[in-house]
């Protein structure tokens, strides 16, 4: 089924970036070849976001929404908690076991109104990282990148689960994506219907010249997005964040407008 038009706009900062690039050799915070944005990021209107880049169905979709209400109870937490000091007594404060206890709990919650959703992970990211996903155990960064955790090939990769994000706050971060989709890329490199997508085609398509067009979406504690992470081209930044945010993720096969926009 093809997903309708959302009748609110939500109220999210949208950007873009003039170009991306690829990280200098020696720059040990990233994996050899990753890519990220590049230039002076210009604010745009929310209806100039490709949000049906991907393609028209509810799995392709892009939604900027509000955090499910099952989470309020979390999100309180820890707008109540989190130490007012600096990243020694924040790190004291995400290991102590009153934390790691309201967190896990987490995996266990009620996501309404959305449903059953499989819970993934949840992880503290500091202010002014331009790119957050990073390659364990290295530590390195992995910049612009595609998802697999439902390892579909191109064929059938439009029916992978979407991943929801929540911002649990305090600070605010952002989403990165970029078009063209992963499988377009793929098929510009000549990939055939059985290849599995992968963040090395993206990093491939960048070298040999190929164009991504980059935008930024700000979204503030209690906003999330709805995204298909396993065929948009992405990842999280707290660059413009003054203070760190809390963010946990589960992916699921949810219709479009289940949840209000942010």
């Amino acid at each position: 089924m093809k997903h309708p038009a959302l009748a609110k706009v939500p109220a999210v900062t949208a950007r873009i970036a003039d170009s991306v690039r690829r990280v200098a050799d020696n720059d040990e915070r990233y994996e050899a070849g990753a890519v990220v944005p590049d230039g002076a990021w210009i604010k745009i209107d929310f209806s100039e976001l490709p949000l049906s880049a991907c393609g028209t169905f509810h799995s392709e979709a892009i939604e900027f929404v509000r955090a499910p209400a099952g989470l309020n109870e979390a999100r309180a937490y820890i707008k109540d908690t989190f130490p007012t000091g600096g990243p020694d007594q924040i790190r004291q404060w995400w290991s102590s076991d009153d934390t790691l206890q309201s967190m896990r709990q987490l995996a266990r919650q009620n996501l309404s109104p959305l449903g059953d959703g499989a819970f993934l992970a949840i992880r503290l990211d500091a202010p002014g990282q331009l790119t957050t996903t990073e390659r364990r155990p290295s530590g390195q960064r992995l910049g612009l990148h595609v998802d697999n955790w439902d390892q579909m090939p191109m064929r059938t990769r439009a029916a992978s689960r979407r991943r929801l994000t929540v911002n649990l706050g305090p600070g605010s971060r952002a989403l990165l994506f970029a078009s063209p989709s992963a499988c377009h890329i793929c098929r510009s490199l000549g990939r055939p219907d059985e290849h599995l997508p992968h963040t090395d085609d993206v990093r491939a398509f960048v070298a040999n010249g190929g164009r991504l067009r980059c935008y930024s979406v700000v979204m503030e504690p209690g906003q999330a997005y709805v995204a298909p992470t396993e065929l948009l081209v992405h990842d999280g930044s707290t660059l413009d964040a003054r203070l760190p945010s809390i963010v946990a993720y589960w992916l699921g096969s949810w219709p479009v407008g289940v949840l209000e926009p942010a």
